[in-house]
C-alpha cells in the first residue's frame, strides 16, 4: 500500500504541462455532462474524479478546462435539441446551465493566457 502512495506523490509532485492539463479536464467536464444521463449524482461523482487533477498546479488551467468541457458539451446538446424542433420547459434556464460555466471557463482561460504571456515578456 505504501508503494501506491509513493508513486502518487512522485507523479502528483511534478508540474503538469498546462495544455495537457486543460485537455484532460475538458474531457472530464464533457464526461460529467454525459453522466447526467444517469442522474446528477453520477455527474457529481465524475466531477469528484477531477478534484485531484484540479488540486495540482496550475489550478486555474484545470478549472478552466473542466468548466469549458462541461458547459460546451451541455450547450451543444441543448442547442441540438432546440434546432431539431424539440421543446424544453424553461429552456432559458437550462441553456444558462451550460452557457454560464462555458463563459466562466473561457474567461479564466483568457486571463491565464494573458498572465502567462505577460510573465514571459517580462522575463525576456
Amino acid at each position: 500500500m505504501t508503494g501506491i502512495w509513493t508513486f502518487l506523490n512522485r507523479v502528483w509532485g511534478q508540474r503538469v504541462d498546462p495544455g495537457l492539463l486543460w485537455i484532460t479536464t475538458f474531457v472530464l467536464g464533457a464526461v460529467a455532462t454525459v453522466m447526467m444521463v444517469f442522474g446528477p449524482l453520477a455527474a457529481f461523482l465524475t466531477l469528484l474524479i477531477a478534484v485531484p487533477v484540479i488540486v495540482r498546479r496550475p489550478h486555474l488551467v484545470a478549472l478552466s478546462g473542466l468548466l469549458t468541457g462541461f458547459g460546451g458539451l451541455w450547450t451543444y446538446l441543448l442547442v441540438r435539441v432546440f434546432t431539431s424542433g424539440g421543446m424544453q420547459d424553461n429552456g432559458t434556464f437550462w441553456l444558462a446551465v451550460g452557457l454560464v460555466p462555458l463563459v466562466i471557463g473561457l474567461t479564466v482561460l483568457a486571463l491565464v493566457a494573458r498572465r502567462d504571456r505577460s510573465a514571459r515578456s517580462v522575463r525576456g
